[in-house]
């Protein structure tokens, strides 16, 4: 803010993963407990109120898709960050965790497609401002129809989803991208 630049707090995947109860209550195949998810909005109201005058962005966790984390289970959590930053300030701007490009389900990891639609069906839809996306596929151009493409799998797949769960005017944010 000092210089005119909007600053994003950055919640990585593996921040609630570092707390053995977290783990447990994120880990694959479990229901995250109502406690965790109380637990987890205070925390993001005290993040929220302390950063309010720095803060404006906020992507909550990252690559949940390939960490193990089900699409239920993260989607609480964003509920509750969301809901709980936007109490302190409606005008900040809350992003989902940016999805791996993974192109299909496979050894615990959820296609990005697939963990999208999976997050509207536990109710995701109004729990964020923008998609977070990360469309690696280097050494791939935009415009290669390969599968794992992430440029193709976030046109023909993320943002059809989006459009098919009525948020064809909400964004895709790309968080992370190749070199």
């Amino acid at each position: 803010h000092k210089r005119g630049i909007p600053l994003m707090l950055y919640w990585t995947g593996d921040g609630p993963r570092q707390d053995a109860q977290a783990a447990k209550a994120l880990e694959y195949g479990g229901g995250t407990p109502v406690s965790f998810v109380k637990n987890w909005a205070r925390v993001a109201a005290e993040y929220g109120e302390r950063y309010k005058d720095k803060v404006d962005y906020w992507e909550i966790l990252n690559e949940t898709n390939i960490n193990g984390i089900p699409a239920a289970n993260y989607t609480r959590m964003l509920k509750a960050a969301y809901s709980a930053i936007k109490a302190v300030d409606p005008t900040d701007f809350v992003i989902t965790g940016g999805l791996s490009p993974v192109p299909t389900s496979t050894n615990g990891m959820w296609s990005a497609v697939s963990y999208l639609q999976e997050m509207y069906a536990a109710g995701a839809k109004g729990y964020f401002d923008a998609i977070g996306f990360h469309p690696y596929g280097w050494p791939l151009l935009p415009e290669d129809p390969k599968s794992w493409n992430g440029w193709q799998i976030m046109e023909d797949g993320i943002r059809q989803t989006m459009i098919a769960n009525g948020q064809e005017k909400v964004k895709v944010w790309i968080t992370e991208i190749d070199p």
